[in-house]
């Protein structure tokens, strides 16, 4: 589908109350021409348009369209602020989604949503204090924008309802609030790339359903909590790396014996790799635990994890010999067939860092695979180190 949108094409439905158009084009090649003082013969409910050019100015036709329960305008080519107008219109919402647009200015708390209601304002460029919204809210992405300062301590009072949350890619700072160990239907939890601070909060016995945490590339210091052993059913992505957190693996993480990625790598953790890993947790597809100060031997039952397609134990102080039997996982040699998470993976090859990983889209299969050493402990002939 291709050409040009007009009022005229929208002249005769006055009945008209769900209009959506979706297209896969990476290109977009279908454009809304309106007039910025149309205003539609219809009231719509339910809006979804993606990758169609409807901006760059958020489009003025809404603006008597005070019935809407879904709203998603999504890869439009927006940019902006939302108008105030738009607030004003006191739209009770199932679904707000203006993702990846261009959208500035900040996002008001004052929106009304209906229970299980989903929020998708990301990749955009929304400034300003993370909004906390209506407490019926579940589903809050508001990752890459440029959102700062501190989440407020009391999100998980405020909205108890969340079960995914995606505040990656900002400029978020501070401790992470204790309130949201009160958010007992969590699933997701995604706090990546920000300028967190402080410790990870001991709260996730009251998470019991927690599948995904990912909270690298920060600044978080202090010990890996004991209580992530608690979601022995649930964890399958524990993701910690490039942060400051120091101690060893805590002893309870053999009980998530579910864990598909454990990225611990990039911190100041120490002790032994512990035997548990290969004993435990067979479901492994990605281990990284490089650029720490892990010491000893590489346990050779690391060799039970026959699903095993990463291993990275580069940068730390291991001594003694690779288990021979590292190069016959047959993990290794197969893709991975995961598609619940996407994330990124920074892998070395024998010392040297390479981004043969760079982005993992939904744990596809990378462009290279393989067991990687201890970093600068050298080989000899042997494969011993």
């Amino acid at each position: 589908m291709g050409g040009y949108q007009t009022e005229a094409h929208f002249s005769n439905l006055t009945s008209l109350k769900e209009l959506s158009i979706v297209l896969t084009y990476s290109n977009i090649t279908l454009h809304f021409d309106m007039r910025s003082d149309w205003i539609p013969p219809f009231k719509l409910t339910y809006l979804n348009l993606k990758s169609c050019q409807v901006g760059p100015e958020f489009p003025n036709w809404l603006r008597n369209q005070n019935q809407l329960v879904s709203v998603a305008v999504w890869h439009a080519k927006i940019s902006g602020p939302i108008p105030s107008w738009f607030w004003k219109l006191d739209l009770f919402l199932d679904v707000l989604d203006f993702s990846y647009n261009q959208m500035t200015g900040t996002v008001p708390s004052t929106i009304r949503f209906s229970a299980q209601a989903i929020v998708f304002l990301n990749y955009n460029r929304f400034t300003g204090p993370l909004p906390v919204l209506s407490s019926n809210v579940s589903s809050f992405h508001l990752d890459n924008n440029f959102f700062s300062g501190p989440i407020p301590e009391d999100i998980g009072e405020q909205m108890p309802m969340l079960t995914d949350v995606d505040l990656s890619f900002n400029s978020l700072n501070g401790s992470i609030p204790l309130s949201m160990g009160k958010l007992g239907s969590l699933l997701t939890l995604v706090l990546s790339n920000n300028l967190m601070t402080g410790k990870i909060p001991d709260f996730w016995n009251n998470i019991p359903d927690v599948y995904v945490i990912d909270m690298s590339n920060n600044s978080l210091s202090g010990l890996i909590p004991s209580s992530l052993g608690s979601l022995s059913a649930s964890l399958k992505f524990l993701t910690l790396s490039y942060n400051h957190l120091s101690g060893e693996i805590p002893s309870t993480l053999k009980d998530c014996t579910n864990i598909n990625t454990l990225n611990l790598g990039d911190n100041k953790l120490s002790g032994e790799i512990p035997a548990w890993l290969g004993e435990r947790i067979p479901s492994l597809l990605i281990l990284s635990l490089r650029s720490n100060m892990f010491y000893g031997k590489i346990p050779s039952n690391i060799c039970n994890l026959s699903s095993l397609h990463l291993l990275d134990l580069a940068h730390n102080n291991l001594s003694g010999s690779i288990p021979s039997c590292v190069g016959n996982l047959s993990g290794m040699a197969s893709d991975l067939d995961s598609q619940r998470y996407e994330g990124q993976l920074w892998v070395a090859t024998k010392g040297r860092e390479k981004a043969t990983l760079g982005s993992l889209t939904a744990l596809g299969s990378p462009p290279e695979k393989g067991w990687l050493t201890s970093g600068d402990q050298q080989e000899d002939g042997n494969g011993n180190m």
